[in-house]
């Protein structure tokens, strides 16, 4: 490296020192009783990597189910009942529900028989597609 700093120039001059030696047997002998013993590690089953892969925290994974039991516990209490056939009450009905049911009712029935009372009228139709060589005189500028 090609510098003009004359700091750097002095470093890159200096020679290195040895370390004494009782310094390095001491830092190794420190290094070498800080190393755990090398034990085997045993094979990991299925099991042992399904639940490495899925569930690292078991606390994390524990709060993930009970919040979906929860979940899944309240969309079941809030499901229509059927007390008889063609005829579906809500689990907790209260007035304003009761009333709003009532009225989309209504109006579905209403949406229905005017469906039916004009099968007459048809649908605009759809203007042809024409391919673009026949569309002479026809541009567009963006």
């Amino acid at each position: 490296m090609k510098t003009d700093d004359p700091f750097e120039r002095l470093l890159a001059e200096q020679s290195l020192k040895p370390v004494p030696s009782h310094w390095r047997d001491s830092i190794l002998a420190t290094a070498e009783a800080a190393r755990s013993p090398a034990t085997p590690r045993p094979q990991a089953g299925l099991w042992d990597t399904l639940r490495f892969l899925f569930c690292p925290s078991p606390r994390v994974a524990m709060g993930l189910g009970g919040v979906w039991i929860l979940i899944f516990g309240l969309n079941y209490l809030s499901l229509p009942t059927v007390d008889r056939p063609g005829r579906v009450t809500l689990a907790s009905s209260s007035p304003v529900l009761r009333l709003a049911w009532l009225e989309q009712q209504r109006l579905r029935q209403q949406l229905l028989s005017e469906e039916i009372s004009s099968p007459g009228s048809t649908p605009s139709p759809v203007p042809a597609l024409r391919p673009r060589s026949a569309r002479s005189g026809q541009t567009r500028v963006c």
